[in-house]
């Protein structure tokens, strides 16, 4: 049939036709059997929203009736609808998108130019494609009309060439009005190789149903689209043929897909560190089992931002060849000379080898970015606008590190110092070269606080004074500096004192006074006054002190001293000031550190209560430690050696001033510190172990400084003959007995505790029992699962922990050399329990001369 498309054309695969098509066919035939006259026919609406245009709006057919009716001006059936969309723009344009997606138009359904080709030629794209295998591509057609825009509504058919890799997975659908739904569809795909459809009435997006609108492809108003895949790789070849278009040589068009078997990645934005290589890196890999893909070519240009090159030529154009790996690597760095921080544009073109008859094809060209991270140094001079000569004046430097890296071994210089610049002071302090001073600051962190280094600084001469300061990193190859100028004015009168800083209570100090007219003319009348405080007398002198000068020609100095006596400690100062004609003044304050003279000094006290005792009772020994002289002692050492009669008992614990040990078979005392007229008191309880007429302990007292004493206590020990003693000695106390020989005792002194709690939980008490001495003590507590030892406690033995056992079950205690007749070693044991139960602690004992004792004890766990 004709264009009109009253009537759906039967193609090669369907035995029927539209059923709706064929009445109307055959309703139009008997009407024109009966007559031409009364025939009128609803006219076909031409806007494509429906079939008939609604009452009265009619038609006459052309035919028979046309040699009848003379007076009836012929009319054409239906015409162009007035707004189609062009076929001259981005979709009807054939071109090679990438691989794996169509392109996008710029904007949905935008409006387009007419289309500058042949009427009734089929618009096809892309013409040629390449696509990475199990990838759907879409392609789509439209037929240009005699206006220029795609005809709505026309039948293509769509065929794969049968020596074709892949296969036809979807065929466009006719979008119907609500009116027409009844209309079965006008698109259908009979197999992988060939399907038919009609050209859209409306646009319509193909969402590839992603969240995104990205990969959004617009079909526009008169356009039709297939999509194709294939499972490996080989070429696709399809034809679009439009059976009513109007010449057989526009009607048909055709396509080419490229399945290959590879994807690729070109390198993501990067960071890297100025002054140093970075490597980036195209990787090419199979899409069916992700194996590397070879001989694919990677250029990469760079075209932009800081300067960069590529290693190891230095170009800036390189192409790399990807390994069997599917790996395209190149370096880059930064051109010598210009490490700075900043951004490094490269453009990256994936190159397809020769392939399907085809030459090399550029099928990808990316831009991608190397972002250099660099140190830098920045030093900010700040000082004052004016100052006076020879009086001081402060800079500061402020050196900060703006970059993104750490700054290495910055170092700050002064520059071209003037020699009337005298340098006074700095915090921090320098290191001096000459007349430059240096300070090393080391590393800058990126982005901190500014490093801060005050200067104070002097000038002998008049003018203006610029004063530069040098920054830099060698390491880093950094280096800047700042500037700052200072006035340096000069008063009529100048007043320069000098003399101590520091001085002895009752010394004298001197101090010498210039006073020198800086001006170009003579002064009159000069007095100065001199205002001292308290601590300094000035011996026949009032306070203040007033001096007259009278005249000094210009540039003139006149001298004269101030003496002093220094009366107190402390900070002594006094004020000057001078006066002369014409309103002219100057002033000045000095300050002198005035300390008294260190006299150490100690004095030791020693007795025993009482000083007659009987074998058995217990007596304490007090020593008393007074600090007599005028300045602090430290670490005082009190060493007791007492007689063999006598044992210790309890001591004098420690504090956060006060230590004790054991050095031999002596006993010491450490004080930390001392202060002037603070005293120490020491005391051990000794046992009488023996009869003894001249039984003692000596206080042996020294410090660093050599201030050292000796004193000793006597003690008398008689028999016990079980008669109350009737002198002032109190009865004698009775002796623990834990059996014969070497004994120990494991007592729990905390019950239950709680799990994680540090607890001093158990004591333990030694005891030599004999008469005689026993040598090389060991201790040694085995320690329960479940319960971990901490520290031993408050030990008058003071017997330090020397080793333990890799799983910390056995406590091994410093190895005591000899234990005493009847002496015993008490300490406390810190432990923490781990788990619930009953654990037992036990302590074995043992020396050279006696068998091996121990003893346990058990202590509760709860939560």
């Amino acid at each position: 049939m004709d264009q009109t498309g009253g009537i759906e054309y039967m193609d090669k695969h369907s035995t029927r036709r539209d059923g709706s098509r064929l009445s109307l066919l055959l309703a139009l035939a008997a009407s024109l059997a009966v007559g031409c006259n009364s025939l009128r026919l609803p006219a076909i609406d031409p806007t494509g929203s429906r079939i008939f245009s609604p009452s009265p709006i009619a038609t006459t057919p052309l035919g028979p009736c046309a040699a009848r009716r003379a007076d009836s001006p012929s009319r054409p059936a239906f015409t162009h609808p007035t707004a189609k969309p062009s076929c001259n723009g981005p979709d009807c344009q054939s071109g090679s998108p990438a691989a794996h997606h169509v392109p996008k138009p710029p904007s949905k359904f935008a409006s387009a130019t007419k289309n500058l080709g042949k009427s009734g030629e089929i618009i096809l794209t892309p013409s040629r494609i390449l696509a990475p295998v199990g990838s759907e591509v879409v392609v789509m057609a439209g037929i240009c009309g005699h206006d220029g825009y795609f005809v709505i509504n026309q039948p293509l058919e769509w065929m794969l060439a049968g020596n074709s890799a892949g296969h036809i997975v979807e065929v466009g659908g006719n979008e119907h009005p609500t009116i027409n739904n009844l209309i079965s569809p006008t698109s259908k795909k009979f197999d992988g190789e060939y399907a038919w459809g009609r050209t859209a009435l409306k646009p319509k997006i193909l969402t590839r149903g992603t969240p995104t609108p990205v990969d959004d492809i617009d079909v526009q108003k008169g356009q039709h689209y297939i999509t194709l895949s294939s499972p490996s790789e080989g070429t696709s070849y399809i034809t679009a043929v439009a059976p009513k278009a109007e010449a057989w040589d526009k009607r048909r068009a055709s396509t080419v897909i490229h399945w290959i078997d590879a994807l690729w990645a070109i390198p993501a934005p990067s960071r890297a560190t100025s002054g140093q290589p970075y490597t980036l890196n195209t990787q090419i890999s199979r899409a069916s089992d992700g194996t590397g893909v070879s001989d694919w070519k990677i250029r990469y240009d760079i075209v932009g931002g800081v300067a960069a090159e590529f290693v190891p030529t230095g170009a800036k154009t390189a192409v790399v060849t990807s390994t069997a790996q599917g790996q395209a690597p190149i370096q880059i760095r930064q051109t010598d000379g210009q490490n700075v921080a900043g951004a490094t544009q490269i453009k990256v073109e994936v190159i397809r080898p020769e392939m399907f008859g085809q030459r090399e094809l550029a099928v990808e060209s990316g831009l991608t970015s190397v972002v250099w991270s660099a140190p830098a140094l920045t030093v900010r001079a700040i000082g004052p606008k004016s100052a006076g000569i020879d009086q001081p004046f402060n800079y500061r430097l402020e050196v900060t590190n703006p970059g993104d890296q750490p700054s290495r071994n910055v170092i700050v210089r002064t520059k071209d110092l003037a020699n009337d610049v005298q340098f006074i002071s700095s915090e921090p302090k320098p290191s001096q070269y000459g007349n430059q001073f240096q300070w090393d600051l080391g590393d800058l962190a990126p982005g901190g606080v500014p490093q801060i280094i005050d200067i104070q600084l002097k000038s002998s001469k008049r003018g203006q004074n610029e004063l530069c300061f040098e920054v830099s990193s060698d390491t880093d190859q950094l280096r800047t500096e700042a500037c700052a100028t200072t006035l340096i004015a000069a008063p009529c009168i100048g007043l320069e004192v000098e003399g101590p800083t520091t001085a002895e209570v009752g010394a004298s100090v001197v101090f010498n006074l210039q006073v020198v007219n800086q001006c170009d003319e003579a002064l009159s009348n000069i007095r100065l006054q001199v205002q001292y405080d308290e601590g300094l007398a000035a011996t026949g002198l009032a306070n203040p002190i007033i001096a007259d000068i009278g005249s000094l020609q210009a540039g003139e100095r006149r001298s004269t001293q101030l003496l002093f006596n220094v009366v107190t400690a402390g900070t002594r100062c006094f004020n000057l000031s001078v006066t002369a004609d014409g309103q002219h003044t100057a002033a000045a304050r000095r300050c002198v550190e005035a300390s008294q003279v260190t006299e150490p000094n100690l004095r030791v006290e020693a007795s025993f209560v009482p000083t007659t005792a009987v074998v058995g009772q217990r007596v304490l020994t007090r020593t008393i430690v007074t600090n007599t002289g005028n300045a602090p002692l430290d670490n005082i050492s009190v060493l007791n050696q007492f007689s063999p009669s006598l044992a210790i008992r309890q001591a004098t614990g420690p504090n956060n001033n006060l230590s004790r040990s054991y050095i031999g078979n002596d006993f010491a005392f450490s004080i930390l510190r001392l202060e002037p007229n603070a005293q120490q008191i020491l005391e051990i309880e000794f046992e009488s172990l023996q009869p003894d007429g001249n039984a003692f302990n000596k206080a042996v007292v020294t410090t660093p400084i050599n201030v050292n004493t000796t004193q000793t206590a006597n003690l008398r020990i008689e028999p016990n003959t079980g008669i109350p003693n009737l002198g002032a000695a109190p009865a004698p106390q009775p002796i623990p007995q834990f059996g014969a020989g070497l004994a120990v005792d494991v007592s729990t002194l905390t019950t239950p505790i709680r799990i994680g709690a540090q607890t001093r939980a158990f004591q333990v008490v030694v005891n030599n029992n004999q008469d005689v001495p026993v040598q090389n003590v060991k201790v040694t507590l085995l320690v329960p699962p479940g319960l971990r030892f901490i520290s031993l406690e408050d030990s008058l033995s003071l017997l330090p922990v020397a080793g333990q056992s890799a799983d910390g079950t056995q406590i091994y205690l410093q190895t005591r050399a000899e234990m005493r007749p009847r002496e015993s070693l008490t300490f406390g044991v810190t432990v923490v329990g781990d788990q619930p139960g009953q654990p037992i602690l036990e302590a074995r004992v043992e020396s050279a001369n006696t068998a091996a004792t121990r003893d346990s004890d058990s202590v509760g766990v709860i939560q």
